[in-house]
């Protein structure tokens, strides 16, 4: 069963939220179709959106804490154990609270996150290539394994965040709060951390190379690590205690 976005493309926010919980009750499995849709300032805290298509969505200001947008199985439309995922590429999620909020495998790339509420939420093995993520909380956020190439997270909060072997690749994080967050396997080749407060983080076996580091504060140990392995030609930080 499939909800069309073209069935209320010419009528903005006519998708009312009871329409958007009898979606969420589909069974697992089933492409529900929300693309386009305009849930701005909606409830949906605690919804099951498993493989909901909200592609190109509007959810600023929406509440979706503790919603679970995570990659399931599917086990009555498909039989071959092909994995399917919450697909809220380009969506708008400015300012949306997403606290504890289930996220895994999803595709948000491209979104726009800004000021957006993930504290505790888990983005892990999700998709946030260029996705925007400016004055984010993502405070003991699990972004592990993640894709945030290209993505932008100025002023982000990611202080205690697991983004331990994550993708940063010319990711932003000018003047992020990145203290206690573990880096550790992270590829942060010409990512941008100028200013950014790493105090207390984990960088061991994190690939820095061409990494920005203007004005950063890291614990010495990784300074020292960061200037050695700059002069003998080495991307990857090793530390061993």
């Amino acid at each position: 069963m499939l909800m069309s976005g073209a069935a209320h493309h010419g009528r903005p926010g006519a998708l009312t939220a009871m329409a958007i919980l009898l979606a969420a009750a589909l069974p697992t499995g089933c492409r529900t179709d929300l693309s386009n849709a305009d849930l701005r300032g909606k409830d949906l805290h605690g919804q099951d959106l498993r493989c909901t298509i909200l592609r190109g969505v509007d959810l600023t200001g929406a509440n979706l804490a503790g919603a679970d947008l995570s990659t399931t199985k599917w086990r009555k439309l498909v039989h071959t154990g092909k994995r399917c995922r919450a697909d809220l590429r380009n969506a708008r999620l400015r300012g949306a609270d997403l606290r504890g909020a289930n996220l895994t495998g999803a595709n948000l790339a491209g979104a726009d996150l800004s000021g957006a509420n993930l504290e505790r939420a888990v983005l892990s093995g999700a998709d946030l290539s260029g996705a925007v993520l400016d004055e984010a909380n993502l405070t003991a956020a699990d972004v592990s394994g993640a894709k945030l190439r290209g993505a932008r997270l100025r002023k982000a909060n990611l202080r205690s965040a697991n983004l331990a072997a994550s993708n940063l690749v010319e990711a932003v994080f000018e003047n992020a709060d990145m203290q206690d967050a573990n880096l550790s396997g992270a590829r942060l080749h010409q990512a941008r951390l100028d200013g950014a407060n790493l105090a207390g983080a984990d960088l061991s076996y994190a690939n820095l190379k061409a990494v920005h580091l203007h004005r950063t504060k890291m614990d010495t140990k990784w300074k020292d690590l960061i200037e050695v392995n700059q002069v003998n030609g080495f991307d990857t930080i090793i530390w061993l205690e």
